[in-house]
């Protein structure tokens, strides 16, 4: 975002590559999915549990700044906490907090420098479709919307947006035991920030780590 309006977040330039080949990836997954989950099929994945999990990544900021910024943040962290409910190994339904990491710009000034703060947060609220490849691994798509706060601050203005905006991407989870399920993700935000936050898509790369509870299918 341009000043003022560095809380929204991005698009990924270089980092966007990254983006593509893990869709590639997941997308050749689900494509040998119908052979390699035939042949799992005897031992598919837990059924109609309850899980809840954590997840850290980065995401990378395009139009982070105005040209004339001396300083620009134009990558930072984000985390998530999640909890979901999986009906079967191909459909699940999850509730996400993600927070978006806070970012900073500095623009000069006749006097010297003003320096300019924002963040995102929000909750995504998605849909999980599996695509089982291996008993202990499974490869997914998600898609839902995502309602976000989106906020700016400098010495010589505040400024702070909210609203829905459409979420999506894909992934890949290993069983790592029963109970525990290891994930990496892509996920795409579409148009977070406002007329007078500044807005911008965001792109996120992350790990996490799921606990499901409840009875396990036999």
């Amino acid at each position: 975002m341009r000043r003022a309006r560095v809380s929204a977040a991005t698009r990924f330039e270089g980092n966007g590559l990254l983006g593509l080949l893990l869709l590639a990836a997941i997308a050749q997954c689900i494509v040998a999915a119908p052979v390699l989950a035939q042949a799992a099929a005897p031992a598919e994945r837990d059924e109609a549990r309850f899980y809840l999990g954590a997840d850290l990544g980065t995401l990378h900021y395009s139009d982070a700044c105005e040209a004339t910024a001396l300083s620009c943040d134009h990558t930072v962290g984000a985390a998530s906490v999640f909890g979901g409910y999986r009906f079967n190994p191909r459909v699940a339904l999850e509730l996400e907090y993600r927070d978006l990491g806070e970012t900073s710009a500095t623009y000069p000034r006749l006097t010297g420098v003003s320096e300019t703060a924002g963040n995102v947060d929000g909750y995504e609220l998605a849909v999980l479709i599996g695509f089982p490849l291996r008993p202990d691994v499974l490869a997914y798509l998600r898609g839902g919307g995502f309602h976000w706060r989106a906020s700016t601050k400098s010495a010589e203005s505040a400024f702070s947006a909210t609203d829905w905006s459409a979420a999506g991407g894909g992934g890949v989870a290993w069983r790592l035991r029963p109970s525990w399920e290891a994930r990496m993700e892509y996920l795409y935000l579409d148009d977070i920030g406002g007329a007078e936050t500044g807005s911008t898509d965001v792109q996120v790369l992350s790990i996490g780590v799921s606990r499901f509870f409840g009875k396990r299918a036999q």
